[in-house]
């Protein structure tokens, strides 16, 4: 899920864009973004769920796979780096194993040094080796 708040940051310095870069206009106008703390979301209807799921519409569906305050981040970084999109992960492992697997196909080699953090070398010895 991508959250897909409009973006409206005319020039801003990196600094406001480190403040305000990305913030959605809500109807209750919040001037940080708010913190969702949940990691299911329920629709009305059926069809709105599964326009949900199957990417019809932007819209969360699990925390795994996004979350409104996710999707800020995301997009807020996304500003100040001057990119198309972001990409958060919750853990250092899951942004190499991101990394990693989006360009590595089955049957490539990696080459890398034995003293990589233990759980990286181990991802590569063990993990993506069958």
């Amino acid at each position: 899920m991508r959250n897909e708040m409009t973006i409206k940051t005319p020039q801003l310095r990196f600094e406001s864009l480190a403040v305000h870069g990305g913030l959605e206009n809500g109807p209750c106008g919040p001037t940080t973004v708010p913190i969702v703390q949940s990691s299911a979301f329920a629709y009305e209807r059926a069809e709105a769920l599964e326009d949900a799921f199957r990417g019809r519409k932007a819209a969360p569906v699990y925390t795994r796979l996004g979350n409104p305050t996710t999707g800020a981040l995301e997009k807020r970084l996304a500003l100040l780096e001057g990119g198309l999109a972001a990409v958060a992960t919750s853990s250092g492992m899951a942004a190499i194993a991101t990394a990693v697997m989006s360009i590595v196909r089955s049957g490539d080699e990696i080459l890398a040094s034995s003293s990589l953090f233990g759980g990286t070398f181990s991802l590569f010895r063990d993990t993506l080796s069958y």
